[in-house]
């Protein structure tokens, strides 16, 4: 089982590779059949969770995952975020709509990501 700082540090990598629209870097870090389970979306399988992450950036102006607070239990992590988006029909930044989420990331121990289900609060 990997140590806490060890989950801590690869979920942080996901968060930098998510918010830099990085799917070359999440496909590094994402199991065969990871799963990504949202208020919106349900996939299974690394195309297309790779596919569904590529959707979400090209379908906003911006996007960026802002960790609040971070803990970990077993070989889970489990992130509060603040997502701020800004919209593909916004005309300024005063229109940046902010969303507070709760990810829960299951990591394997080949330090690989398993599964990601983020909910909306």
């Amino acid at each position: 089982m990997l140590k806490g700082t060890e989950l801590i540090s690869i979920a942080k990598q996901y968060f930098d590779a998510w918010n830099d629209q990085n799917t070359n870097a999440l496909d590094f870090l994402f199991t065969e059949d990871v799963t990504l389970t949202d208020w919106e979306i349900s996939e299974n399988g690394k195309e297309k969770v790779l596919q569904a992450n590529q959707n979400i950036f090209n379908g906003v102006n911006s996007i960026e995952a802002q960790v609040q607070d971070i803990g970990y239990n077993d070989n889970k992590v489990y992130a509060e975020l603040i997502i701020e988006v800004l919209t593909l029909d916004a005309t300024n930044e005063s229109e940046r709509e902010k969303i507070k989420v709760l990810d829960v990331i299951t990591i394997e121990d080949d330090s690989r990501i398993s599964s990601i289900s983020a909910y909306k609060q």
